[in-house]
């Protein structure tokens, strides 16, 4: 069986155990795609070292959420930004695959100019699912096919967004608010939502949040794990990447 290699950049203060079941489940992802993948784990947060960027090192990077933030005040807090920054550029001028999700999919859109602000809907967090709206782009891009083609719920947790996207990229999918949930730009991709979180992870998280789940009256959390479909965004960028990275 081929071996693709994928670099995980997590950007939480601490390592977490979203992490560590996103590396689990692109290994168990082998037998659905036809290829054994093999990931290594940068805690960049932490002060590793960037992985080095040569096209043969790796065969796509996913970076991932935090608890951190990507708006203008906390850019100059954060000094190790400019190199997650310069890293995500330098993906980009080597042509390789990557997606970015919830904080990553902001890092992505901020590394090419975009600014981060606070979500311009009430309340300012959004936590649960949540409407996403495909565009014309969005429905004809791989990383969204299987997918309902007008909208579908999506598993969101983030008080901060982007409206706008890098120039030559492209919108594919929207919120409320003009929030944009997906985009592409070259073979960068970028979900606001969190299509790794596992249907026992969306479990946990809902029982250790739930008083301000309900204050916020969002009750059908668990009861749309079941019929979720946001999770295939995962499997899909990894067979992208794959045929991207035989091309």
């Amino acid at each position: 069986m081929r071996t693709k290699r994928a670099t995980l950049l997590p950007h939480r203060g601490k390592q977490c155990f979203s992490m560590a079941i996103l590396a689990d489940n692109l290994s168990e992802m082998s037998s659905k795609v036809g290829f054994k993948i093999q990931p290594t784990i940068y805690w960049v947060a932490n002060g590793a070292q960037f992985p080095r960027i040569i096209s043969n090192t790796f065969d796509a990077v996913v970076t991932t959420g935090s608890q951190l933030n990507l708006d203008k005040e906390s850019i100059p807090l954060n000094p190790w930004y400019q190199n997650l920054f310069e890293f995500i550029r330098s993906v980009r001028h080597q042509r390789i695959p990557m997606l970015g999700i919830c904080f990553g999919h902001q890092a992505i859109a901020a590394a090419f100019g975009v600014e981060v602000i606070t979500n311009p809907i009430k309340p300012q967090t959004e936590i649960g699912f949540a409407p996403v709206t495909l565009t014309i782009e969005g429905r004809g891009s791989g990383l969204l096919s299987g997918l309902p083609r007008d909208h579908f719920d999506a598993l969101f947790s983030h008080s901060y967004c982007i409206t706008t996207v890098p120039h030559g990229a492209q919108t594919l999918a929207i919120g409320h608010g003009k929030m944009i949930h997906a985009f592409s730009l070259d073979l960068l991709y970028g979900v606001q939502f969190h299509p790794e979180i596992s249907p026992d992870v969306i479990k946990h998280i809902a029982e250790l949040r739930a008083e301000k789940l309900a204050k916020q009256g969002i009750k059908r959390v668990k009861t749309e794990i079941e019929r979720r479909v946001d999770h295939t965004v995962l499997e899909n960028f990894v067979k992208m990447a794959a045929r991207m990275r035989e091309l």
